[in-house]
């Protein structure tokens, strides 16, 4: 998360063609703060998942791991970014940020970090 605006990387999956979601392990074990593409389709997923090689993002407003993030596109194409973390506690997600979707040229060739 960088600025005013977070990069998130387009990797659709492979049965849906949807936008992936980003799942981080969060419990001890040998995924903990490992990141992996994930279908973002709840019933019925594709299985689709791809390891990423991504530093571990802290919740801001928990002070925790972060183990779920992606984005959407509203039909005015404004993106979104969202992400939660394990103390969110009732709530879907713990935040929001306007997001800018890479493809994987932009990504790339960007300077800035990207979540990806």
């Amino acid at each position: 998360m960088d600025g005013d605006v977070t990069n998130f990387r387009d990797i659709r999956c492979d049965g849906h063609g949807k936008l992936c979601y980003i799942k981080t392990g969060t419990k001890e074990g040998p995924s903990k703060g490992k990141s992996f593409f994930i279908c973002p389709v709840a019933s019925g997923p594709c299985r689709f998942y791809e390891e990423v090689d991504l530093k571990a993002v802290m919740c801001p407003t928990h002070n925790s791991l972060v183990e779920l993030q992606c984005a959407n596109v509203a039909s005015d194409g404004k993106a979104t970014y969202f992400f939660r973390c394990r103390d969110r506690g009732s709530s879907p997600w713990c935040g929001t940020r306007p997001a800018r979707i890479l493809s994987s040229e932009e990504y790339a060739g960007s300077r800035r970090s990207a979540v990806m």
